[in-house]
Order: structure tokens, then C-alpha cells, then sequence
């Protein structure tokens, strides 16, 4: 049977575990990573905030939080092990409307009046999530690819 043998020379390899070992168990290498993901998808996150700011709003005065600003104040990235991915989160939402997001992207939806047993039709803004995202999808990916490149290069250079 045919084998061939690979040798690093000394100093590449040397090279390569001083690496390892700046990089702490590659903590700093996923903190950064996460960093440039963030970096990458937050002008996705403004134009969400911004296009769910610009729906109309007519409703009655109260003493709660405004729900559109709750709804853009918990719209996200969230990067998991394996993806980066715009959220809008359910949780804070005001008055106990966990699903505040995902109704306010229908065109209407019907409610009860908080702390009354009235029912009422809420208009909502169809796309204001997806029609956004969709429209500027190529730039995203790229910005997000990008820091996956930045990273790798980097790892690159320290071996």
C-alpha cells in the first residue's frame, strides 16, 4: 500500500499553536465572529425598524408602551452556531400581545380592547418584515459573507 507523509516544518508548526492558544479555545474567534455578523445584518435591522416606524397609526391614546416602537425595539440578529437570521422577538411586547410582530405583517387582524371585552380590526402594514428584507437580499448575504471571509482569513494568517 502507497502512503504519503506530510511534515510541517518546525516553525509553521510552532506558528500554528501559538495561535491556538491566543485564541483561547476559539472564544475570541466566535465573540468576533458574532461581532462582524452583527456588524454585517444591522443596516437590515434599520430598514425594518424604519418601514414598521412608517405604518400608520391611528389608534386610541393609552398609558402603555407604543406598540410599534416595542415591536422595532426587539427586531434583531440573532447568530446560532450555524446562521445569522433577522428576528423580531416575541417577548417585551406590550399588554401581553406576544404575536404583536407577526400580526402587524398581516393586512388586518382583530384584537380585544386590553382590559375591556371589545373587540376591534387593526390594520397592519403586509411586508413590513419581509418585503423589506427581501428587497435588499443579495446585499445582506454578501455583507454576511464577507465576515465569514474576514474570519477565515484571519485564521489564515495566524497558522
Amino acid at each position: 500500500m502507497d502512503t504519503v507523509e506530510v511534515r510541517a516544518d518546525a516553525s509553521s508548526f510552532g506558528r500554528v499553536a501559538r495561535s491556538l492558544d491566543e485564541e483561547s479555545d476559539g472564544e475570541h474567534l466566535r465573540k468576533d465572529l458574532v461581532e462582524g455578523f452583527r456588524a454585517a445584518l444591522e443596516p437590515a435591522v434599520d430598514e425594518v425598524r424604519g418601514a414598521l416606524m412608517q405604518m400608520a397609526s391611528g389608534g386610541l391614546a393609552h398609558a402603555g408602551e407604543p406598540l410599534r416602537l416595542a415591536v422595532a425595539q426587539h427586531v434583531v440578529v440573532s447568530v446560532g452556531r450555524r446562521s445569522a437570521a433577522i428576528r423580531a422577538l416575541k417577548t417585551g411586547m406590550p399588554r401581553g400581545f406576544w404575536n404583536a410582530p407577526k400580526r402587524l405583517n398581516q393586512r388586518q387582524f382583530r384584537h380585544r380592547v386590553y382590559g375591556r371585552d371589545v373587540w376591534v380590526t387593526q390594520v397592519g402594514a403586509p411586508g413590513w418584515f419581509d418585503d423589506t428584507l427581501q428587497r435588499n437580499q443579495t446585499r445582506y448575504r454578501v455583507a454576511a459573507r464577507r465576515a465569514l471571509d474576514d474570519m477565515a482569513d484571519r485564521i489564515g494568517r495566524k497558522g
